[in-house]
């Protein structure tokens, strides 16, 4: 079962099927929308984290079908880093960072674009493209790959 239920515009509230194809909205964003409740209802944390620890450990709030595979090229957790010393030059408790160098195109860009070409393969897009020359069209490339 997913708990991802629907896309939705940012700039007007208008909602989109989870498994259609979409981009922008009046130029603007699309996001997945979740039933956070009954997620809550239905999944233990304990089962999660029992689960290998990758970025598709929670398929119940990933918007994929989950009978579509992955598109994957190994992508981990994202190790979170203590900081100490910089917590204390700021003034807080506690301070920590995420290391997402650590993600098989260097970028955090990765994440999103293995989600992006697994949902465009599973809706049968053959073809992908995007308007960037950095971090984001490197990824797209290695996942289109």
């Amino acid at each position: 079962m997913r708990f991802a239920s629907h896309l939705e515009a940012e700039s007007d509230g208008t909602r989109f099927p989870l498994d259609s194809l979409q981009t922008t909205h009046g130029d603007q964003p699309i996001v997945v929308r979740y039933d956070l409740v009954g997620l809550g209802r239905s999944v233990a944390r304990s089962a999660v984290t029992a689960r290998p620890a990758t970025m598709w450990r929670s398929p119940e709030l990933l918007p994929h079908a989950h009978d579509a595979a992955p598109v994957s090229l190994g992508e981990n957790m994202t190790p979170l880093l203590d900081c100490p010393r910089l917590a204390q030059r700021f003034s807080v408790r506690r301070l920590w960072v995420k290391d997402e160098g650590l993600l098989p195109t260097g970028s955090y860009k990765a994440r999103g674009r293995a989600m992006a070409v697994t949902m465009a393969k599973a809706l049968g897009v053959t073809h992908v493209a995007a308007p960037t020359a950095g971090n984001a069209g490197g990824a797209l490339a290695a996942y289109a790959a």
